[in-house]
């Protein structure tokens, strides 16, 4: 796995954790779900596609 830094602003990182409480899910999981929909809206793989590969 990589790690890496994301900036946000106040404003956008207090509504993602909101959501986050609602759904009961990690800021972390929305930033992934967003990861995903860039890469399958541009016709690449899904993430749990890609790490599959790598495994196999």
């Amino acid at each position: 796995m990589f790690r890496t830094s994301l900036y946000l602003p106040h404003a956008v990182h207090d509504v993602l954790r909101e959501i986050a409480h609602v759904e009961r899910k990690k800021v972390h999981d929305l930033l992934r779900e967003g990861i995903d929909h860039v890469l399958t809206s541009r016709l690449h793989p899904s993430i749990d596609e890609i790490t599959r590969k790598g495994k196999a």
